[in-house]
């Protein structure tokens, strides 16, 4: 157990890099053994206001990130999806208690 807790965010940008404010994150562990249902090492989440994503609390590991327009309920679970993801994903390491930007692209279609 640690009190260090990691902290993701960034901005997304379009084909043009052009700010996007309307988009969905999804952050999955590389290890595809770790994508079972309520996985620590699996979360999604939105756009704020200022068109920014946060996520918080991923234990140290290695990941992928993905930018999507848009994600049906229950998607960021489905292994099957998450295996479609991998190839545009962006990969990154998170350290425990790590604070990072990971700025990325948005992926339009899979």
């Amino acid at each position: 157990m640690t009190t260090q807790q990691s902290d993701l965010s960034g901005a997304v940008t379009d084909n043009r890099s052009q700010p996007v404010k309307n988009y969905s994150v999804v952050i999955f562990a590389r290890d595809s053994g770790q994508w079972g249902y309520g996985s620590r090492y699996l979360s999604s989440g939105r756009a704020d206001q200022e068109g920014r994503y946060r996520i918080r609390g991923l234990p140290p590991g290695n990941y992928y990130a993905i930018a999507l327009e848009y994600l049906e309920p229950g998607e960021n679970m489905d292994p099957e999806f998450l295996e479609r993801c991998r190839s545009r994903a962006t990969e990154f390491s998170l350290n425990e208690g790590q604070i990072r930007t990971l700025d990325l692209k948005l992926v339009s279609a899979l």
